[in-house]
This record gives structure tokens, sequence and C-alpha cells, in this order.
């Protein structure tokens, strides 16, 4: 675990029992559930607030902090928080009150993503999967090339929800093919150095929350290997 994900998830641990008013340990599910937030780029204010939210409307309804035993409890205000997190994002994007509806999904954010593609290759590292490696972002540049319709705002296929989700499949695809490239010794590499960051948690976790958060840090790591960052309209 880096530096910042340690910080991330340190800071949501203190805050959650500092609420709580009770020393209490996390849960693996609850471990698990921090490790998500990070991934999917939920911003630390985000959590603390949606924390925040939850146990003062419990104290308005006189209810004992307490009974807020896991993460859990509070994951629907977190996720709320990030949505107003996101509709801030969007209505800053807006010049005037009637300058018409605004959108995520723009040409200049089909520009921004293409250029991220495109300057990937100048980090790679000099090795035998390079080329590979290469090939993959080409492929991946091609096809969201091939999308453009969905980020023009002039365009009848113009939509932000298909644009993120053209995205998301993206990117999942060319992490398959960065998999493939770098060879099983390789992919063996980063998943061991991701199980060994997971064990530097005080927090043990059962198979299945370990699984999953190794994933999310094996993924990080094909992302800088790659070097790209999250390919989404909400990681700018």
């Amino acid at each position: 675990m880096d530096a910042e994900a340690r910080a991330y998830f340190e800071e949501i641990e203190r805050r959650f029992i500092d609420r709580r008013g009770q020393p209490l340990l996390l849960s693996p599910a609850d471990v698990a559930r921090v490790a998500k937030w990070h991934d999917d780029g939920v911003p630390l204010a985000a959590v603390v607030e949606g924390i925040d939210v939850h146990f003062e409307r419990m104290q308005r309804r006189g209810r004992e902090p307490r009974r807020a035993v896991t993460l859990a409890y509070v994951e629907d205000d977190v996720l709320d928080a990030w949505a107003g997190v996101k509709r801030r994002r969007l209505g800053a994007r807006a010049t005037t009150p009637a300058a018409g509806p605004t959108h995520l999904a723009t040409r200049a954010e089909h520009e921004r993503l293409l250029a991220q593609i495109d300057d990937a290759p100048g980090r790679l590292k000099d090795d035998d999967a390079r080329a590979a490696l290469a090939e993959a972002l080409e492929h991946a540049r091609e096809k969201l090339a091939a999308k453009a319709a969905l980020f023009d705002e002039g365009a009848s296929e113009h939509d932000d929800e298909r644009a993120e989700d053209h995205l998301r499949r993206l990117e999942k695809s060319l992490l398959e093919r960065a998999r493939a490239a770098l060879g099983e010794n390789e992919m063996a590499r980063i998943e061991a150095e991701a199980s060994d960051a997971l064990a530097q948690r005080r927090l043990r976790m059962d198979a299945r929350a370990h699984d999953r958060a190794r994933q999310q840090l094996v993924d990080k790591a094909l992302r800088e290997r790659l070097g790209i960052a999250r390919l989404s309209l909400f990681y700018t």
C-alpha cells in the first residue's frame, strides 16, 4: 500500500472511530469497502462528509452512535456525498445559467483521453513487454476514437452515461491485454506485491475480501505500468 492509500485508509478509520465514540476494529468487509472507495476514486473529503452526515443524523434522532458498528451503516451517505461532488463538478463546467445543459462527455474530454493514451507509450519501460503494451494502447485508442460521437454535444449519439460505460469497458479490455502482454511471471510478481501490500494492513481479511482488494491493487499497478490514469469522465 502506498503512502497516499495508507493515509486514506487511516483517516477514514480514525474518523469513523472518533464519531462512533468507542474504539472498534474495522471488519474485513470494511477494509475491502475502503479499498473499493479508494480504487473508485471516492474523494477522502466525500467519505468524511458521509460519515459526519450519518452520525449527525443519528444524534438529531437521539440514537446511540455505537449502533453503527461497520462502515456499511454509512455507505449510503458516503455515496450520496460523492454524488454531490460529481454534481458540483458538473455544475462548475457551466458558463452561465442561460447556456443550457452541460455535460461531462465533451469533445474536449474526448481529446484529453485520447492525448492521455497517446502520451502513454513514452512512459513504458524498455523491456520485452513494451511492444505488446504499446499495441494494446494503440488498440484502445482506435476504439476510443471510433466513439467520438458519444462525446460530441452536437451529435444525436451524444450520451454521458454511454460514454462513461464505454470507457469502463475499454479500460477493462486494456487491462486484460496488458496482463497477456506482461506474461505469467510478471503478473505473478505484480500479484505478489499486491498481496504483500495488503499484508501490511493491521486487519485480517477473509479470502473473498482479500481477493477483491488485491485485484484492485493489481489493476492500479497495471495502469501505472501502462502509463495511464483511470479512463473515466470523473478522473480528470
